[in-house]
């Protein structure tokens, strides 16, 4: 006997369940007009990873800790002007963080404990490379390269 099958199925709302009924996924599309799919993990309630789009197009993907505390996130906007992929530490601060942007080229930011950029390695858009070295303060101690226009040095 063949089971049918439907073509489409429509709901705004799927929730997948394990075999003792935990909620282990959710897929869902909020009036605001923003679509997710939730992780949760084993045992537990705390949603572990998500994958959504925002309502004005942004593609996200979180990664939490089991203190559902973010770790780790990419973030790519509609148009493919801007990426980012940061690493962050238990309070949520990025700690690493990778981007591109059409105009300021790829870089990579490494902060301290309290979020203050350290070091960053940059590519511009022309293709010159950067190595800036960062004061507690935010300030340009040292490097080679292009500044970045968002320094505080270079800010005044």
């Amino acid at each position: 006997m063949s089971e049918e099958v439907n073509d489409v199925i429509r709901a705004k709302r799927f929730e997948l369940v394990n075999d003792e009924g935990q909620v282990r996924a959710v897929l869902d599309a909020s009036p605001e007009g923003n679509v997710g799919l939730w992780f949760v993990g084993a045992g537990s309630t705390t949603i572990r990873a998500s994958l959504g789009i925002s309502s004005d197009d942004v593609a996200l993907l979180n990664l939490f800790d089991e203190q559902q505390r973010l770790r780790a996130n990419v973030v790519v906007d509609a148009s493919g002007a801007h990426s980012i992929m940061s690493l962050r530490d238990e309070v949520g601060r990025a700690i690493v963080q990778l981007s591109h942007t059409r105009d300021r080229g790829a870089g990579v930011i490494v902060s301290n404990q309290w979020g203050h950029r350290r070091v960053a390695v940059q590519v511009n858009e022309g293709g010159h490379p950067s190595l800036l070295f960062f004061d507690e303060d935010g300030n340009v101690i040292g490097g080679e390269g292009p500044r970045p226009p968002s320094t505080r040095q270079d800010q005044g």
